[in-house]
């Protein structure tokens, strides 16, 4: 059987310039801003386990903005079922939508085919998060390839915290 291998962002890399459309208008650039940004990829609308852990990212948003964290959310959903997500979440944090599979490899996401018809017709992320720093490389990364496996958000936001305040090399690049 052949595997293939991820175009996988690394710790310490550059995040490949990828351009990120977002539900409020116009589109981003992960890693161009010049400051500390959290990437977080969901699988989309369809996503029962998604939606209560996007929730409690938004209750943690208050703490990374404190420390200059730009959270940027994205799926592979279209702009209507993106936008509908974080209307119906009361979302706070940035949105971006049709997340294409290039773009899904670029960034070390493990991709998969619907295999219902309620999780769509085109393929989709699994979930990922990345931290980067004010240069654009990666600082932390925790991709999955299944739903039910994903970073704890008070860990994260608590190793990020300690991270910025103890001025943290990247690990993980040996």
């Amino acid at each position: 059987m052949k595997v293939d291998t991820l175009e996988t962002a690394r710790p310490g890399m550059p995040l490949p310039e990828i351009t990120i459309e977002r539900v409020d208008g116009g589109s981003v650039v992960p890693g161009t801003s010049g400051g500390w940004e959290l990437l977080v990829v969901y699988r989309g609308r369809f996503c029962g386990r998604c939606k209560p852990y996007l929730a409690k990212l938004d209750a943690l948003l208050d703490r990374l903005r404190a420390i200059d964290v730009a959270v940027l959310v994205v799926s592979a959903d279209g702009a209507e079922d993106a936008a509908a997500d974080r209307d119906e979440g009361g979302w706070r944090f940035a949105l971006g939508h049709s997340l294409d599979v290039a773009a899904m490899r670029q960034l070390g996401l493990y991709v998969s085919e619907p295999v219902a018809e309620h999780e769509g017709a085109r393929p989709f992320a699994e979930p990922g998060v990345l931290f980067l720093t004010p240069d654009g490389r990666v600082q932390i990364l925790a991709t999955s390839n299944a739903a039910s496996c994903r970073p704890d958000l008070d860990v994260l936001v608590d190793g990020i915290e300690k991270t910025l305040e103890r001025d943290m090399p990247i690990r993980g690049t040996l």
